[in-house]
């Protein structure tokens, strides 16, 4: 006998089982219901066993995460709101949303199998689903919030029933009509003389027997005078359901057995047909999955080329764009330049004018006022105010105008017509079979490696089907960082083996928890991210030789080593002021140096390597 209780006298464990062996031996079973500490006590023949009672420390049960998956949003295999989650018997797991208001169902490992359902208060349409769960045939029973009321679907999400509604109903049910009647209709029902003797009981007075008679009714024949006997017999002969009646008439000298038996073989016939049906349902739903996920993939895809365009003619015209400024910015400083310089040589004339036009003015006026005599004298003085050399500079600041007024732009033509003529890039389109959520990888590089050791593992690319397959156009790359994001392993290589199996293999540079990312396509495959587990590096010795004293072949103070390419191994040592050289083994060789400042002599060695010689 097992009793487990807790401080305060209590039991704590609940199914305690003993299971008899048959050999002296007993397994003892139980659940236990509180934490703390608990008293156990193992009695045989009704008196403790050796060191009982036990105290047993009765702990938490910890969790963890076994999977999680979906994001918000509306597409397939997204969720917006999600509310209830059911699994059944094969683990599929279906979960309803009250944003997108319908339900999904997912594989056990998060995969997008199908859904059903969208807004609306019709059957089959849901305003904010709730609760969900599964019967035992699989079939799929919903709470509608928002709509009053309880549907039913098969595994497939088809449609099958609903009840309940917003309010109560008082309606009641003619079992002989086998139909549901209004307060006001059962009235009328009531007053037709051939519904004398209908039963009639409202809703709210239904038991279980009631509910029992309603799918028990008989069904009548529905030959002339024979109405009201009850069908019994199946005529193989006509394929028809037939009453006592008909047996001895109508179908006298058919092939006849009972309905129950008829029913029995047609609902078998009809319960194999609807397997193979839901069989060929399931393909074609797995088919649209398939497509759906085909159609998402092909505009992830396409937005990604149509990014990478846009991005490159953004870098053209950023580029175009950036050598016109710097054409217009030349154009502009020299425009600047030549503005300034005619506008000198404008400032200069001008000035020239004015003192021409005074000049002039002072000559007219002394020509007014002058003798004969005077005017012959007073061209030598005119000649020394009016100098030729303001014409000269009048000419050489025309000429120079007229140097600075040329500007010139030369187009490119070689560059304009290899814009006409060549694209800005190519765009090919191509079948590729590899679908990078049905990819796998597998090795201990996924899971663990060793800093400075080599890791790796190998990434298989699969079709839809979970097939091998290879295309060249696949892109395969693995990144590894650490938690802070920055990339914690080196020589990071992927060989194509050309059958659609790549060898990946790379060295990690620090210990800790990193994640590998291995990307076909420039999507993640199946489990990526992995958690990589980076250990250091275990080293052991495989050669130890030498003590310290100062004779051949015993060490001193021992402090550089090295290997020549015949494995002789070379060591310095800083008490013994000399080098020693042995065998791969340890055996001592020869021996080099003594202390001193001469050459081949030494004051404490420390570093030593080997040349190619």
């Amino acid at each position: 006998m097992v009793e487990i209780k807790n401080q305060q006298g209590y039991d704590c464990a609940t199914e305690v089982r003993v299971q008899d062996n048959k050999d002296g031996r007993y397994k003892v079973r139980y659940f236990l219901k509180d934490t703390g500490k608990c008293q156990l006590s193992v009695k045989a023949n009704e008196e403790h066993i050796r060191g009982s009672p036990f105290a047993v420390n009765a702990k938490p049960r910890q969790f963890r995460p076994l999977l999680s998956f979906g994001q918000e949003g509306s597409s397939v295999g997204i969720l917006a709101g999600p509310y209830g989650v059911s699994v059944n018997e094969r683990d599929k797991i279906a979960v309803t949303e009250t944003g997108n208001h319908r339900v999904q169902v997912f594989s056990s490992d998060g995969t997008y199998l199908r859904s059903f359902g969208s807004e609306g208060n019709n059957r089959g349409e849901f305003n904010f689903p709730a609760g969900i769960a599964h019967d035992t045939n699989n079939n799929i029973t919903v709470v509608d919030k928002e709509n009053h009321s309880v549907q039913l679907f098969n595994e497939q999400g088809d449609y099958l029933s609903q009840f309940g509604g917003e309010g109560n109903l008082d309606h009641q049910l003619s079992s002989h009509c086998c139909a549901f009647w209004c307060d006001e209709c059962i009235t009328a029902h009531n007053m037709i003389k051939a519904n004398k003797e209908h039963r009639v009981l409202a809703l709210k007075d239904f038991e279980d027997q009631d509910i029992e008679d309603v799918f028990k009714r008989p069904a009548f024949c529905q030959q002339k005078h024979h109405e009201k006997e009850e069908l019994k017999f199946f005529c193989k002969n006509c394929d028809v359901a037939i009453c006592n009646s008909c047996v001895a008439t109508i179908h006298k000298g058919h092939a006849k057995i009972l309905l129950e038996e008829a029913a029995s073989e047609r609902k078998l016939q009809l319960q194999s047909l609807i397997e193979s049906q839901k069989e060929k349902i399931e393909q074609k739903k797995n088919k649209i999955v398939e497509l759906e996920i085909l159609c998402n993939h092909i505009e992830v895809r396409a937005d990604a080329v149509k990014r990478n365009i846009y991005k490159f003619t953004k870098n053209m015209i950023a580029i175009i764009e950036a050598k016109r400024k710097e054409m217009l910015n030349k154009v502009e400083l020299q425009q600047k330049e030549s503005l300034e310089c005619v506008r000198t040589q404008q400032y200069e004339v001008k000035r020239q004018v004015k003192l021409l036009e005074t000049t002039v003015k002072k000559t007219e006026t002394i020509l007014k006022r002058i003798t004969n005599a005077e005017i012959t004298q007073l061209l030598k003085s005119l000649n020394t105010v009016l100098p030729e050399e303001v014409n000269d500079d009048e000419n050489q600041a025309a000429s120079d105008i007229v140097g600075l007024r040329q500007f010139r732009f030369t187009e490119n033509k070689s560059l304009l017509d290899s814009l006409n003529s060549d694209s800005i890039g190519s765009f090919v389109t191509f079948v590729n079979k590899t679908i990078a959520h049905q990819s796998t990888a597998e090795g201990k590089g996924i899971t663990e490696g060793i800093v400075g050791l080599e890791s790796h593992f190998l990434l298989t690319t699969r079709n839809t089907e979970r097939e091998q397959c290879y295309n060249e156009r696949d892109c395969v790359m693995a990144e590894i960082k650490n938690q802070q994001g920055h990339d914690c392993a080196m020589k990071v290589r992927v060989q194509d083996n050309k059958d659609g199996s790549y060898e990946v293999r790379y060295f990690l540079k620090d210990t800790g928890k990193c994640q590998l990312s291995v990307i076909t396509n420039k999507e993640h495959i199946r489990g990526s991210p992995f958690t990589v587990e980076a250990k250091p590096r275990q080293f052991r010795p495989f050669l130890s030789f030498g003590k310290g004293v100062s004779s051949v072949g015993i060490f001193d103070g021992p402090y550089g080593v090295a290997v020549n390419e015949r494995d002789e191994i070379a060591v310095t040592e800083t008490g013994n002021h000399r080098v020693q050289v042995f065998s791969s083994n340890g055996t001592y060789l020869r021996s080099f140096g003594n202390e001193g400042d001469k050459q081949g002599e030494f004051n404490c060695p420390s570093g030593i390597a080997h040349d190619r010689n």
